[in-house]
């Protein structure tokens, strides 16, 4: 064996650890929802390193990874890699539920994962896997795998990949559409900053879940026929003022400005419309959670 071969060998176990530590990098990468491409600009280095440190492969320098986990922003504890990524995962869950408050199920689920959360640091510490029989990490363990349980049963029931449906999926664009008994209208175009989810609620009524919005385009349509149009660059005034938390908040804000004087005093709104712009393939997306 050559002295170069030696220096990359390691023996199977550590192999296997290092593979266990890139598939996280590569967990953490994908739920920050960032690209190989977006690490490779942060690492400053070339995106066959990403994946290989992804794979675990060990002849990656040790200052790569640090680069590498820095760009994750990992760098300040270079540990929970792994507690990061289950964390991840309840958050969004969290998130989404939260979301779908008026469901019947989101309440109990979110109830239990509060309590799960405060087991993972006896899920995660190494004792618990190596001394599973030590009565101070065996019945929280033993907690923790009763919540699983309890909240892989209620997502079963909720059945959410079929009552919940992506209408518009995230940077989608909604078209918002005000007219006046006066032949005036305004055209407002925004990019979706969430997904804009449809749901069912418990008594059977169709929801939608509140998303924020940013204007990114204006037409000015006028009683003589003409139209105006102002792109929204991200720098302008107007695309600073004009965001908001959901469509409601959209709508109310936008109609009580047209009726002040700075809005041209147009009173005469006869109806607002949300038209779907979704550049997707399919307008209605199934809902992946976990």
């Amino acid at each position: 064996m050559t002295k170069s071969a030696m220096g990359t060998k390691l023996p199977k176990k550590l192999e296997q650890k290092m593979q266990i530590v890139g598939e996280q990098i590569r967990l953490v990468r994908l739920s920050r929802n960032l690209s190989v491409a977006q690490i490779t600009e942060r690492a400053t280095c070339l995106p066959l390193t990403v994946s290989r440190i992804e794979k675990g492969i060990p002849t990656v320098a040790i200052g790569i990874y640090l680069r590498v986990l820095y760009a994750l922003q990992l760098d300040d504890d270079l540990l929970p890699i792994a507690a990061y990524h289950i964390a991840a995962l309840i958050c969004r869950a969290e998130n989404f539920l939260k979301r779908i408050a008026n469901d019947s199920y989101a309440g109990n689920i979110l109830t239990k994962l509060t309590v799960l959360k405060t087991h993972l640091r006896p899920m995660l510490h190494p004792l618990s896997h190596y001394a599973p029989d030590e009565p101070v990490y065996k019945s929280e363990l033993m907690q923790a795998e009763q919540l699983f349980s309890e909240i892989s049963t209620l997502l079963e029931a909720a059945n959410y990949k079929n009552r919940c449906k992506v209408v518009v999926p995230k940077h989608g664009k909604l078209l918002l559409q005000i007219r006046g008994r006066s032949g005036w209208n305004y055209n407002y175009k925004f990019d979706v900053e969430d997904h804009l989810i449809s749901y069912t609620d418990a008594a059977g009524a169709k929801l939608i879940t509140d998303v924020p919005l940013q204007v990114v385009e204006m037409f000015e349509g006028k009683p003589d026929g003409t139209i105006k149009s102002y792109f929204c660059s991200k720098n302008s005034r107007i695309y600073k003022i004009m965001h908001y938390i959901s469509i409601d908040d959209c709508v109310t804000k936008i109609v009580s400005f047209l009726s002040t004087p700075d809005g041209g005093n147009k009173h005469d709104a006869i109806y607002c419309l949300i038209i779907v712009i979704c550049f997707s393939a399919l307008m209605l997306q199934p809902l992946q959670i976990l």
